[in-house]
């Protein structure tokens, strides 16, 4: 049973991009593709996405969807990140099968601590890597949003100068798949229903796509006893009264399922 733990929605609203971040974007072309990669959607050094539109033209543009990726690595994971995506990536642009995808995203988000990492220890300094839910989650929210309403924006380039952002307004319309992996797919599953329960600025995916997923976080700890899963999901990923409520929810829905 998949166990959606309960969490407050951020409110969004559109950004500039050049007023909202000293952050600097690139932009790049190769054979099979264009790219506009470390694009700021928020304020910190993790709030970024990567936007690649293949150059082989969809079969149907008005129909077209996009590919939006969240990565996994158990919320606080420094060394997992949106590049993960990119092996995939290139071996879907080098297919030459008809397709109808208008791009794809792919984005990081805030992380949880992680001061005990082997090289890359978290800072209590650092914003970026000290949130815990539902933080995640919203972050996923502002990328859409900002997906959804900045098409066509300008963002500064390192190199000097302004680049225009892709269209990607058909995301607000609800063209788009929503995918991720491991703890990505928990987040891509948690956006997908709160932007399925009632009208908001962004519409829900045309389809959710979930690989190696976590959607029961009490029986994943309750499974695996060793103590690096309850320190990293419910000390440092959760809040106590969160992970309390989402347990006794996770105890009700197995309940239910279980007596059919």
């Amino acid at each position: 049973a998949a166990t959606l733990l309960s969490f407050k929605l951020v409110t969004l609203r559109k950004h500039q991009v050049n007023s909202m971040t000293t952050q600097s974007a690139e932009y790049y072309e190769s054979a099979h593709a264009t790219y506009w990669t470390d694009v700021p959607y928020e304020r910190t050094p993790l709030n970024l996405l990567d936007i690649c539109v293949p150059k082989r033209q969809p079969e149907d543009p008005q129909q077209a969807v996009w590919l939006v990726y969240i990565h996994g690595g158990a919320w606080r994971d420094p060394m997992i990140d949106r590049k993960s995506l990119n092996a995939a990536l290139d071996m879907i642009l080098e297919d030459d099968q008809p397709h109808n995808v208008a791009g794809f995203v792919s984005l990081d988000y805030r992380l949880s601590p992680y001061p005990s990492h082997p090289t890359s220890p978290s800072s209590p300094d650092d914003d970026s890597r000290n949130v815990q839910h539902p933080e995640h989650l919203n972050d996923i929210l502002a990328a859409l949003f900002f997906l959804g309403t900045n098409t066509g924006e300008e963002t500064r380039l390192k190199s000097g100068g302004t680049v225009r952002l892709p269209d990607t307004w058909s995301i607000m319309a609800g063209r788009y798949v929503l995918c991720g992996h491991s703890c990505g797919a928990t987040l891509a599953m948690q956006a997908t229903a709160l932007l399925s329960n009632g009208p908001g600025a962004i519409r829900p995916p045309v389809a959710l796509l979930g690989m190696e997923g976590i959607y029961d976080l009490a029986a994943l700890v309750a499974t695996h006893t060793h103590p690096a899963y309850r320190e990293f999901i419910v000390i440092n990923c959760l809040h106590d009264e969160v992970w309390e409520k989402g347990t006794e929810l996770a105890k009700a829905v197995r309940a239910v399922t279980n007596q059919r």
